[in-house]
């Protein structure tokens, strides 16, 4: 009821934080009713499914519907034209970096953490890595540096993103 009585009233955004399976989506689904019919809604999905079938139950013109990703695709493809996604693009540039097989997929893994987390220092990525559990090898300074550097690269648009890119490059 308070989640309902701040949409209704509220003087700003409202988000609702929860475990899996506690009625978030069926909540902010019932709350739209709640919305002034003269202001507009976004409403974020976390999986492309859930979307789908939200927009299949509710269409109001002034709901929008979609997931974290579609909506950052739509943001940079707005600011920057059509791009492509090409899931290995971050790959791509880490096997430019560095010739290290395994290093490469740990480099992957830290780089969508990073750009996850929005982190973008070397102590920051070391920290990050201790955190979550990624091995970065004998010299962690110089493994962190080929994060940032992928991340750096991945940065400059050449006309494809990632997954990761879909939510780092609008932010």
């Amino acid at each position: 009821l308070a989640i309902y009585d701040n949409i209704a009233t509220g003087a700003g955004h409202t988000l609702v934080v929860a475990r899996a399976g506690t009625g978030k989506t069926t909540t902010i689904e019932r709350s739209l009713a709640y919305v002034p019919s003269d202001l507009r809604c976004l409403f974020v999905a976390f999986n492309k499914s859930v979307a789908d079938e939200l927009r299949r139950r509710i269409s109001l013109p002034n709901v929008t519907i979609g997931t974290c990703h579609s909506f950052g695709l739509s943001a940079i493809t707005s600011s920057c034209g059509m791009v492509e996604v090409d899931q290995d693009r971050a790959l791509k540039v880490i096997n430019r970096l560095t010739n290290n097989r395994s290093e490469r997929f740990a480099v992957l893994k830290a780089v969508g953490l990073a750009k996850g987390l929005l982190i973008e220092t070397v102590d920051e990525v070391v920290d990050a890595c201790d955190e979550f559990g990624i091995e970065m090898g004998d010299w962690p300074e110089r493994f962190a540096g080929l994060v940032v550097e992928t991340m750096r690269r991945t940065a400059d648009l050449d006309g494809t993103v990632d997954y990761n890119d879909m939510i780092w490059l609008p932010v």
